[in-house]
């Protein structure tokens, strides 16, 4: 995925006027300074969208959706955020700077190899949670409904497994190292 610097990402939303961004997708109406209309993003018979002109933000009050330029083509075109860039900047003739990929998004071995990392993480998970004692006395608890009454965090007896889990993927395994396994989470 690239990346853009910020002052590419501020000339592109400088350059476009979300007023009128908007209303090819939504029929605004002024309204004092704001402009509003029904939201896009549900139905609703009074209008809670508002968009201002002087800060280039949009706000839905009804759903509570709300950004700028960049967020709106996100929703409406079901779009990532840097797909959004080259669509805004394609559109509005702005020229994007060739970004450099990083050395681990730019390698499929490296993708690969995180997928692996995940796919070993799941069979450690599931291993721990039905072939021991402890997991099927938490899965029993779980099933029972008394665990959605606890707090959320990290309890007395989730930590000792979760560093049980970083030894297991950064030692067990030679070809998955930690820094690949805290990559992929």
């Amino acid at each position: 995925m690239p990346f853009y610097p910020d002052h590419v990402l501020d000339e592109i939303r400088n350059s476009i006027d979300i007023v009128p961004f908007i209303s090819e997708h939504v029929a605004l109406k002024k309204r004092g300074r704001n402009h509003v209309a029904c939201c896009p993003f549900h139905n609703e018979k009074t209008p809670s969208f508002n968009v201002n002109a002087e800060k280039q933000i949009f706000m839905c009050f009804g759903c509570g959706v709300g950004g700028d330029v960049f967020k709106f083509a996100m929703l409406v075109e079901h779009v990532t955020f840097p797909e959004a860039v080259r669509l805004l900047a394609e559109r509005y003739g702005i020229p994007l700077p060739q970004v450099a990929r990083t050395e681990d998004a730019s390698s499929g071995a490296d993708l690969e190899a995180l997928r692996a990392a995940m796919a070993d993480a799941v069979t450690f998970y599931h291993h721990m949670l039905v072939d021991t004692a402890e997991g099927k006395g938490a899965l029993v608890t779980w099933r029972g409904g008394a665990l959605r009454a606890r707090p959320r965090g990290a309890s007395s007896w989730a930590i000792p497994r979760l560093e049980a889990m970083f030894c297991w993927s950064g030692c067990a395994r030679k070809d998955t190292r930690p820094r690949r396994s805290k990559t992929a989470g």
